[in-house]
């Protein structure tokens, strides 16, 4: 693939010139392009054809939307700015995508066929590779997952479709997670549809009781894994969004067949015995942290998995360290690694105390959040890709913060990582920032592997700043870009953190001896 280098300054005070120009391959009527965990919106072959998908609304009422696909060669589109439509139904949207070997795209999203027909999960196959002529691969054998939404997908080895999503209801906010396989069909080249030989099965794997819609699923070899976020309960022994711990599943045999889910963080609910008591609730809040619905995992080049996930603060108590509840402005992101069974801190920079200004992260943001690892193929480092927030920057009409793409770096497996690297540097040269001139780069998905040096990424452009529909508005765009990865510099470290908290008796140990007690 051919890099173009940037060597100009576009609506931003820095740049940096190293980093190719960015490529628009469509536009949206929306702030957000995906609902907890984003998935992988973009893939890249060996040759160098990258394929993408992003989630088009037509207009700021939000009411018409379609799922659209790209692709880029040597630096050029192959279609318009606004790509094609995937789906064919009347509304379509969060979509995500595998690739195979040989280019063939496999898009899946919830879609809603006709008026008269439920909005469910749908995989799309490509007629030809790089075709962008798409039709429905669900069949007979499985029709549209009525009420299946948030749909992952990954291709194993063999060229398999894996398919993971949740149910959901407007009466009720539990989900379940709903997994499928199926074999593409081809003929002379021509890819006619889906063999789906597991067909969505409910989840035996893992508590249902949870209001989260963060999940992802990843191959390779003969090994499926496929991660989520359930929920903890609060204080009120409530189900939250942004309450959960990650738990993980794996297959050996290619998805027929399951381990024990196994809950990785286990964060450790309030001791209610020692709030009573009358202990100190900083200590008696016992882990303060839980894992927001923001997961994304990989297997590496030797099919072993990692994974990245967001959480946040939350006290059960008032405390020195703040009033109860979940704190957004405190996210952090970590990784675990497989081989190591061990937890390690991407990101720690977070805001304690009162927000500068009148801005304000929107609804179910964190200061961090939506982590895409991925892994140099020549090389074996890690990346880990992100959002994060800039809180001296908001716009006039939504007040939302500007936000820029941060990259880190593990040269060991990822048991530590590097200072992030900002390599989408733009600061809106007035502030507050009117609507159409701010530079909120998020949402942002980036290719399992990294390959000739460079990290391929696609994000939404936010312009404009507001969190619900107004009109009128120009249209957000949708960009392609590619990072060097000698622009990302694996020193210094970020120092290391524990995600759980000693025993009590140790919280009060350093309370006694006057050191901060920092929240984890």
């Amino acid at each position: 693939m051919s890099r173009i280098v940037c060597l100009t300054v576009v609506l931003c005070l820095t740049t940096l010139s190293s980093i190719a120009q960015p490529i628009l391959v469509g536009t949206t009527a929306t702030n957000s392009l995906h609902i907890g965990s984003g998935g992988r919106s973009i893939a890249v072959e060996p040759v160098g054809s990258v394929q993408l998908v992003w989630q088009n609304y037509y207009d700021w009422g939000w009411s018409q939307r379609q799922a659209h696909y790209n692709a880029v060669e040597n630096g050029n589109p192959w279609f318009s700015s606004e790509g094609v439509v995937v789906d064919a139904g009347i509304r379509s949207g969060f979509p995500r995508l595998a690739v195979s070997t040989s280019g063939f795209c496999f898009p899946a999203y919830h879609s809603q066929q006709s008026s008269s027909s439920p909005v469910g999960t749908v995989v799309a196959c490509d007629f030809m590779a790089h075709a962008g002529a798409f039709s429905n691969c669900m069949g007979d054998s499985v029709p549209v997952l009525a009420n299946r939404l948030y749909p992952r997908v990954a291709v194993d080895s063999e060229g398999d479709v894996h398919l993971l999503c949740c149910d959901y209801t407007a009466s009720e906010d539990m989900h379940r997670y709903f997994y499928s396989r199926g074999t593409p069909q081809y003929d002379d080249g021509f890819l006619n549809g889906i063999n789906w030989t597991i067909a969505s099965v409910p989840n035996d794997f893992g508590p249902s009781q949870s209001v989260s819609t963060g999940s992802d699923i990843a191959c390779s070899g003969d090994r499926v894994a496929r991660a989520w976020t359930a929920s903890t309960p609060d204080r009120w022994n409530t189900p939250y969004a942004f309450s959960n711990d990650v738990w993980v599943q794996f297959s050996e045999d290619r998805g027929l067949n399951w381990g024990e889910p196994t809950n990785l963080t286990m964060f450790e609910m309030p001791d209610q015995e020692c709030f009573d008591n009358g202990t100190n609730p900083i200590c008696c809040n016992r882990d303060t942290l839980r894992a927001t619905p923001d997961v994304n995992i990989m297997f590496d080049a030797d099919s072993a998995l990692h994974i990245v996930f967001t959480t946040l603060v939350y006290y059960n108590w008032e405390s020195a360290l703040g009033e109860a509840g979940f704190y957004p402005m405190r996210a952090q992101i970590w990784h675990w690694g497989e081989n190591s069974g061990e937890f390690s801190i991407v990101s720690n920079s977070w805001i304690d105390g009162p927000l500068p200004g009148i801005g304000s992260l929107g609804s179910y943001r964190t200061y961090v959040e939506g982590p895409v690892i991925s892994q140099d193929s020549s090389s074996g480092i890690f990346y880990c890709t992100f959002t994060e927030y800039d809180t001296s920057r908001y716009s006039v009409m939504g007040g939302l913060f500007n936000a820029d793409i941060m990259v880190s770096s593990s040269t060991d497996g990822g048991d530590s990582w590097s200072v992030t690297t900002d390599v989408t540097p733009t600061v809106p040269i007035i502030n507050p920032v009117p609507a159409g001139a701010n530079l909120i780069e998020q949402d942002v998905s980036v290719n399992q592997w990294i390959l000739d040096g460079w990290i391929d990424m696609c994000y939404l452009l936010d312009v404009n700043g507001v969190s619900g529909p107004t009109d009128p508005l120009p249209l957000n765009q949708i960009y392609y870009e590619t990072v060097p990865v000698g622009m990302i510099q694996p020193t210094p470290l970020i120092a290391d953190q524990d995600l759980h908290v000693g025993t009590v008796e140790e919280c009060l140990e350093t309370l006694t001896s006057g050191e901060a007690v920092v929240p984890e």
